[in-house]
């Protein structure tokens, strides 16, 4: 008579493991380098318009321009973001073999 187990151990899940380190860096850089880019947009915006636009324009334009280096240093550090937890899951939902028990709902 075989010894029933009264515990499954539990399994990590492959698809709750964490974002590889390489591909981290390169979605923080993008995110940087759009954000740079944006930045310098705005600034070239507001030197190209200054005086033809309503004044309130440049000023937006120009608190973009200083604002925006910050908040892109902040997303690329991404300090509060979670990558993924170790979760588990029962051994029997990654194909281990059923037991009589589970096939026929019960001890026979």
């Amino acid at each position: 008579m075989a010894k029933e187990r009264s515990e499954v151990p539990e399994v990590p899940s492959i698809t709750s493991a964490p974002e590889a380190r390489s591909q981290g860096m390169a979605r923080r850089q993008k995110i940087y380098l759009v954000q740079m880019g944006v930045r310098v947009l705005a600034f070239l915006a507001t030197v190209a318009t200054w005086g033809r636009v309503p004044m309130w324009l440049s000023v937006v334009l120009i608190v973009c321009a200083v604002v925006l280096p910050y908040t892109a240093v902040l997303l690329a550090n991404e300090p509060g973001r979670s990558h993924g937890s170790v979760t588990g899951v029962e051994a029997r939902q990654l194909g281990a073999r059923a037991t009589r028990e589970h096939l026929t709902g019960g001890a026979s």
